[in-house]
């Protein structure tokens, strides 16, 4: 239909604009700004058929000789012999082209009536458009490839113990089923990786379904069918393995797909974020319906993965959009002056005691007073975005650096009361600001928007660090029960990474010494 016609032009022509020809209540909206490339194939053509506009209606008494010339908005149509057509000679490359309103629902090329019968052969013009608009498609599509991040699968194992072996031989399998399952699974997850990197999204669908219900791996005594494979997901290394897997690979997808939250703009398509969001609607099905017969432990688990998924990548999507928007308001030398200017007319002081009040944890008045002198200070210098990232990673910092060693539910207890205490202040400070009419108002709401997602994501960043575990998982411990929880210790699934870190020969070395999974947060020295 019209809607998607220009929908598709607008995503092969940025900045392409329209403009609105003819009479009132006749008006049509018509694209400008194209011009046929000198390169093209339709160059050769001398003569071409642009119906821009209805034809005139026949006069009565009009002679075949005659010629008359219509001037539109600095348009020229000349009309000859039939008041049907018009002709407007090809552009050619030692002329400048003429910019020419064009209606897109009723474009046709053809060759006119009136060429020589030795005039050179064309290439036709159906398949020379149809070329020029696939080699259009496919440049859009290379830059969006090239704006996705490097991902790489994390590789995991199953530690070889008695109690696995045995819990293998219940179920009339052995280590082997296992070692392969696991190949089995990473090679897969490199496949949806590669069908992610080239934005084919429907063929993660394809490859969880090819695994799970019909793909065979190896042959012999020990081959992995899909029988194999469900009746391995009732051993409790394999499902802690599934896990650990999903969780980790999503997060990396998500990492891929939106590589850099505060990138500029020119740098994001909106057409790639459009595909993107469609597809996190669906992945958390998709992850549901290609696990047939898989117990539904395991599904649950894949499910809550997925979901979490779908739910970053529409913050991350969120979070760049709003970048965009909030490094025009930190790139404009009026809009800070303006929010520095409303700022000092709210009274901090009450809203700190307001805060202090209402919030469950007291908040810390020297630092909330250290916290708002930087942020004037902030407004005063001009700072840009990528500055103002770097005081928010040192707000993080600075209060989760009182409690590195504290268990990780300490920890995460505070960090949610300081975004809690944040949440809070900022609303009293945009209620005040609006009972003010400031001026800025529209830009602090803006900054608040993003400031609170931003430190949510640092949270959530921090978080997962200490605990070693990826952020997907730190979103789902509300979610996951105690027990999917302790999926995530390391003691049966350990990273490959970490035994080649460590110098350990193998996994049975590894789990003999002493170390802590627990990643304590550096205390960082940044001036805020």
């Amino acid at each position: 239909n019209a809607a998607s016609f220009g929908k598709l032009i607008r995503s092969i022509f940025d900045g392409l604009k329209t403009r609105r020809l003819g009479t009132r209540g006749n008006s049509k909206y018509h694209y400008y700004g194209i011009r046929l490339r000198a390169s093209s194939s339709l160059a050769n053509v001398q003569q071409q058929d642009f119906p821009c506009d209805p034809p005139p209606p026949a006069r009565a008494q009009q002679s075949k000789s005659s010629f008359s010339t219509t001037t539109r908005r600095g348009m020229t149509t000349r009309s000859n012999a039939s008041p049907t057509s018009s002709t407007v000679s090809p552009p050619s490359s030692s002329t400048t082209a003429a910019v020419v309103p064009v209606a897109p629902s009723t474009i046709s090329i053809v060759q006119s009536s009136a060429t020589p019968a030795a005039a050179p052969r064309a290439v036709a013009p159906a398949a020379a458009a149809a070329e020029y608009q696939h080699g259009a498609v496919s440049s859009s599509e290379d830059q969006h490839k090239a704006s996705l991040g490097n991902g790489i699968v994390t590789q995991f194992i199953i530690v070889q113990t008695s109690e696995i072996e045995m819990e293998l031989r219940s179920v009339g399998l052995t280590m082997e089923h296992a070692r392969k399952f696991v190949d089995a699974y990473f090679l897969n997850c490199q496949d949806v990786l590669s069908a992610v990197k080239e934005l084919r999204f429907d063929g993660v669908e394809e490859a969880w379904k090819r695994f799970w219900q019909f793909e065979e791996v190896s042959s012999g005594p020990c081959s992995i069918t899909p029988d194999v494979k469900i009746a391995l997901c009732a051993v409790e290394a394999v499902k802690k393995y599934i896990t650990v897997m999903d969780f980790a690979f999503l997060q990396m997808l998500c990492d891929v797909l939106v590589p850099d939250l505060l990138a500029q703009r020119s740098q994001i398509s909106e057409a790639l974020n459009l595909r993107m969001r469609n597809f996190a609607k669906v992945v958390e099905s998709i992850a549901k319906s290609t696990c047939e017969g898989v117990p539904l432990d395991v599904v649950r688990r894949k499910e809550i993965a997925a979901r979490m998924m779908s739910q970053t990548l529409r913050k991350y999507t969120s979070l760049a959009h709003l970048s965009y928007a909030a490094r025009q308001v930190c790139d404009s030398a009026d809009g800070t002056s303006f929010l520095a200017e409303d700022l000092t007319r709210v009274d901090l002081a009450v809203v700190q005691e307001q805060c202090e009040w209402v919030a469950s944890f007291r908040c810390d008045s020297s630092f909330v007073r250290h916290l708002t002198d930087s942020f004037k200070d902030n407004l005063a210098k001009k700072k840009t975005l990528d500055e103002w990232a770097d005081w928010m990673e040192a707000v993080v910092d600075n209060i989760l650096a009182k409690y590195h060693d504290r268990p990780h539910e300490e920890i995460t207890k505070h960090a949610k009361a300081f975004l809690l205490n944040w949440s809070f202040f900022s609303s009293m400070v945009i209620r005040d600001l609006t009972l003010r009419s400031a001026h800025s108002f529209g830009h602090f709401h803006l900054l608040r928007l993003l400031f609170d997602e931003y430190l949510l994501y640092l949270v959530e960043t921090k978080l997962a660090k200490a605990s070693d575990r990826p952020i997907l998982a730190i979103r789902a411990e509300n979610l996951l029960t105690q027990e999917d929880l302790l999926m995530f210790d390391g003691s049966d699934v350990i990273k490959v990474e970490t035994l080649h870190q460590g110098m350990y020969t193998d996994a049975a070395t590894y789990l003999a010494g002493d170390h802590s999974f627990m990643r304590k947060v550096e205390v960082e020295d940044i001036e805020m």
